[in-house]
């Protein structure tokens, strides 16, 4: 009998972890091969997907540390907990839960940016 109720509490166990990974693990598809990186500075990353320019906080939303940008692998990483982030801001591994903050750029930036790119 007490065999049992082991495996019945070892059950209850893993359907509660599943149901736990299910509900509050973020969503690890990301699609960077679209994913430009324009430029980088110490509390952001100005990126273009498709044809939209966005800036994205490099300010981790778990506890505030700054990000460090991992160019190779296209994620952002915290050194203070290990949260990591993809270029467009979504949480790819916790601790973090929510995604860091994106602001679409202006049609006048990426213009500039496009001129800029040519004059070189």
């Amino acid at each position: 009998m007490n065999a049992n109720w082991e495996e019945r509490i070892l059950l209850l166990l893993l359907i509660f972890f599943f149901m736990f990974i299910s509900i509050y693990r973020p969503n690890y598809h990301d699609h960077m091969s679209n994913v430009e990186i324009i430029s980088e500075n110490r509390d952001s990353i100005i990126i273009k997907e498709n044809d939209t320019t966005k800036k994205i906080s490099k300010v981790c939303t778990h506890m505030g540390c700054l990000l460090n940008l991992d160019r190779q692998n296209k994620k952002l990483i915290c050194p203070c907990h290990n949260s990591e982030f993809g270029l467009t801001g979504n949480v790819l591994v916790g601790p973090a839960r929510e995604n860091l903050e994106v602001q679409t750029l202006s049609e006048k930036f990426q213009n500039y940016q496009n001129r800029k790119k040519l004059d070189w």
